[in-house]
């Protein structure tokens, strides 16, 4: 009997529901640690991510404020180098 022949007999068909519904457990046992692993390297990519986030707005803050704090500088700078107009001495 050729191999297409015994893959279509009747009791072969039996053998692979018997085996399908073995495998079915863990078939869904891998599926359930394939989602676990995928979400827990989710959620730690996101707490990288988050960290980053916060990180480039502190620095965005500081760089905010210094940025501010030159910009007095210059402004009481400029004020000093104005000429005193005459309209300022009466």
């Amino acid at each position: 009997m050729s191999d297409a022949a015994q893959s279509d007999a009747p009791g072969s068909r039996g053998v692979r529901g018997t085996a399908k519904r073995a495998l079915a457990p863990l078939e869904r046992r891998i599926e359930i640690a394939v989602t676990r692993a995928v979400e827990t390297t989710i959620r730690r990519e996101i707490a990288e991510l988050q960290a980053a986030l916060r990180a480039d707005i502190a620095t965005l803050v500081e760089l905010t404020y210094e940025l501010e704090h030159l910009a007095g500088r210059i402004d009481t700078a400029l004020r000093a180098l104005a000429p005193v107009s005459a309209d300022d001495d009466a």
